[in-house]
C-alpha cells in the first residue's frame, strides 16, 4: 500500500511538473514576459519541493518504521534521526550567523 500511495502522489506531481515545463517553453517561445515566466518557475519549484517532501517522508517511514520492525529494532533509525537533527540545527545556526553579518 505504501508503494501505491507514494507512486500515486509522485506521479501526479511529476505530471504537473511536465505540464509547467511545457508552459515555460511556450512562454519563452511566445515572449510572454518575465512575469509569466517567474510565476511558472515559482510553481515548478513548489511542485519540486512537494516531490522532495513526499520522497523524504516515504524514506523516513521505510527507514524509521518498516525496516526496524523487519529487523527487530529501532536503534539505527534513532541514531540517524538524531544526527540529521544535529545537522539541521547546525545549518540553521550557520544561516543565522550569515544573516547577522549582512
Amino acid at each position: 500500500m505504501l508503494s501505491v500511495a507514494s507512486k500515486n502522489e509522485t506521479t501526479r506531481r511529476r505530471q504537473q511538473w511536465v505540464c509547467v515545463q511545457t508552459n515555460i517553453g511556450q512562454i519563452k517561445r511566445e515572449n510572454m514576459g518575465e512575469d509569466f515566466l517567474n510565476i511558472a518557475r515559482e510553481y515548478q519549484e513548489k511542485i519540486e519541493d512537494e516531490l522532495k517532501e513526499i520522497c523524504k517522508e516515504t524514506i523516513d517511514l521505510v527507514e524509521g518504521v518498516l525496516l526496524p520492525r523487519l529487523l527487530g529494532g529501532t536503534e539505527h533509525y534513532e541514531q540517524k534521526h538524531q544526527e540529521e537533527q544535529k545537522q539541521g540545527e547546525q545549518g540553521e545556526q550557520g544561516e543565522q550567523g550569515e544573516q547577522g553579518e549582512q
